[in-house]
């Protein structure tokens, strides 16, 4: 790692951690309160609910490579499975300040910044798989409306 990296690595944990600091104080957050109820937290259901978001990240993650390996030219090197999880668990991260569109589009984008057709492969696969996400949710609602609509 070079001096710079890490120089930018470290500013970049700094404003983080001030960032997390103003919003803190900003909020009236008490610590004391906050530390007595993640000290009480349901240790099964807190295991459970991990697990669940670790499976659906790797669905995710599992679902762009497939997007990605139809984009993608022959001499296009391919995703591996590590870095595509790593990639998605970033713009999932990112989704609990931005909306998850917008920062699943960045995270894959520049995730790919050292690939061919980064922004082709990042962007438009990443919208390819949220487009059918959304038409899951149309499937499911009419499904739900029609049984809605048939037992009432």
């Amino acid at each position: 790692m070079s001096a710079r990296q890490c120089f930018l690595a470290l500013a970049s944990l700094a404003t983080g951690l001030v960032l997390v600091a103003i919003l803190i104080s900003r909020s009236h957050i008490r610590f004391d309160e906050t530390l007595h109820q993640l000290l009480n937290i349901d240790d099964s259901a807190f295991i459970k609910l991990g697990l669940l978001i670790a499976l659906n990240t790797f669905l995710s993650a599992h679902k762009w490579r497939l997007m990605d390996a139809m984009m993608r030219r022959p001499g296009d090197a391919a995703l591996s499975p590590a870095t595509s999880f790593a990639v998605t668990s970033v713009g999932m991260a990112l989704g609990q300040v931005l909306p998850l569109s917008i920062s699943m589009v960045l995270a894959r984008t520049l995730g790919m910044y050292d690939r061919n057709r980064a922004f082709a492969r990042g962007t438009v696969g990443t919208v390819f798989d949220q487009g059918f996400d959304f038409l899951i949710v149309c499937v499911l609602s009419c499904a739900s409306v029609s049984t809605q609509v048939l037992q009432g």
